[in-house]
């Protein structure tokens, strides 16, 4: 589900597993999913993942559940954990709740926290939300990585009038980005500028998100988020939401 909200560039099937590729923007569109029958032996179907990476210029890399029986296999051929995303994690995991849920929590921002009604929805992706986002790569992976889904939302929160004055500035105070894939809401790249925090702008920008995805039927919402991202986790278990599974990339050694 999440791979359908989170498209790569290039996407080759190989029996059940789905490899994806987009100029290395991000591990999620960079790394092969798993799930199901590779339709070969195991390891002519890594040497078929070695060769797909190679083609595209990039190092061989497969998402694995924590605890599964694909880590052992792996480890035994001598694939090794590989860090991810901007704070290099070693470990992220999936967390979900229900959309009801976590939209009660948040009904009590209030006009005083962080000018909620400014966060804009649109499907516009330039180069003030990517700094934001702090991600480096080409604007078409980006773009189609971020904003090509029929049903996707690129929240925007404006630079406060009160932090004018404050030395480099980003122009946007706050991102974040909505995705709907059947009753799936999946939210992600929440970010506020960090002379712009501790006003409520992440919950602000959740709730905004959840409104639009509630609107179009989702029920059920998922994210993201690094194991060591003790920030980020307190307020998603404020907001009601609980670990589905914790996933490592794998990659051969030196990869």
């Amino acid at each position: 589900m999440s791979a359908h909200g989170w498209p790569a560039l290039v996407t080759e099937r190989l029996g059940e597993w789905l490899l994806q590729a987009a100029d290395g923007f991000t591990g999620r569109a960079n790394s092969v999913v798993p799930h199901g029958d590779p339709g070969l032996p195991l390891d002519d179907a890594l040497a078929f993942v070695e060769r797909f990476y190679a083609r595209a210029g990039l190092p061989a890399r497969i998402q694995v559940a924590v605890g599964s029986g694909m880590e052992d296999l792996l480890r035994g051929r001598g694939w090794a954990v590989v860090t991810s995303g901007k704070e290099a994690y070693a470990t992220s995991e999936v967390q979900v709740a229900r959309l009801d849920e976590m939209m009660a929590r948040l009904s009590g921002i209030s006009a005083a926290d962080s000018s909620a009604a400014d966060v804009e929805l649109g499907r516009t992706l330039d180069e003030s939300w990517l700094g934001l986002y702090g991600r480096t790569t080409t604007l078409e992976a980006a773009r189609h990585v971020l904003a090509s889904p029929e049903n996707v939302a690129l929240a925007r929160v404006a630079r406060p009038p009160d932090a004018v004055t404050a030395d480099r500035l980003p122009e946007l105070a706050g991102i974040g980005r909505g995705v709907v894939t059947g009753p799936w809401l999946g939210v992600s790249a929440v970010e506020v500028a960090p002379p712009c925090r501790r006003r409520g702008m992440a919950r602000a920008i959740m709730a905004r998100i959840g409104r639009w995805g509630r609107d179009l039927g989702a029920s059920w919402v998922y994210l993201q988020v690094g194991s060591s991202n003790t920030a980020a986790k307190a307020l998603y278990e404020r907001l009601g939401f609980g670990v589905d599974h914790h996933y490592r990339y794998y990659s051969p050694t030196g990869g």
